[in-house]
């Protein structure tokens, strides 16, 4: 999995940076390939934080944007949102392919 993090209106933090990727990293088990990408904008809007995390693979897009007043508030509700999604995805793929055999 490739998570790149980038900061915008506001300076780099390790600290976000690393929660931001501590949070996102687990979701890589719902994948078999190494082809996910994932891309985490945090940024400062006026008082309010900002986290948008777009989530690529295979010619799917998920992506989950919240706004609060905290920054790590903010990226635990995205990454809510997009774990959501990518089970939603991911159950979809279970049931319309079947592991064993051909099915009539």
């Amino acid at each position: 999995m490739n998570i790149s993090v980038t900061f915008r209106h506001m300076p780099s933090s390790e600290t976000f940076k690393q929660y931001a990727i501590d949070k996102v990293a687990p979701i890589k088990k719902f994948f078999d390939d190494d082809t996910v990408e994932a891309h985490i904008v945090l940024s400062m809007d006026g008082n309010s934080y900002k986290a948008d995390m777009n989530l690529s693979t295979n010619g799917v897009s998920i992506r989950a944007e919240e706004l609060s007043s905290d920054m790590y508030n903010s990226i635990d509700r995205a990454n809510a949102k997009i774990e959501t999604q990518v089970k939603r995805y991911h159950s979809r793929l279970v049931d319309h392919h079947p592991k064993h055999g051909f099915s009539k």
